[in-house]
């Protein structure tokens, strides 16, 4: 049992020191992707998902998306609290209008740094 025990612990304590030594301590990097649109009653949602290859979490992301179509613009912004290093996060935008056949685009507006 001790034997099994001090495996663990040595395992853990090289992860952990190969974390220490690859990880840089670079800002969030996030970047937004759209997904598919669906049909809600109340209006269309989209999925927005931000991925952050930075080496430091993001904390409070804001995002935003907007679609134009006929010369009108519709807004929608959501926010995700934490977008740890490495990782990715989704929210959902509503719009009052079908976004098919618009120009989508999307965008980070902000983010906190810890």
């Amino acid at each position: 049992m001790f034997g099994l025990s001090a495996v663990i612990i040595l395992a853990v304590v090289a992860v952990l020191a190969f974390e220490t030594a690859t990880v840089t301590d670079s800002p969030p990097q996030l970047s937004v992707s759209v997904g598919d649109i669906v049909a809600q009653p109340a209006g269309y949602s989209i999925p927005l998902t931000v991925e952050n290859t930075g080496g430091n979490t993001a904390e409070n992301a804001s995002l935003e998306l907007t679609v134009e179509r006929n010369g009108e613009q519709e807004t929608g912004e959501c926010q995700i609290a934490f977008v740890p290093r490495q990782s990715s996060g989704e929210c959902w935008v509503m719009l009052s209008e079908n976004p098919e056949g618009g120009v989508v685009k999307a965008r980070v507006l902000g983010f906190e740094q810890p």
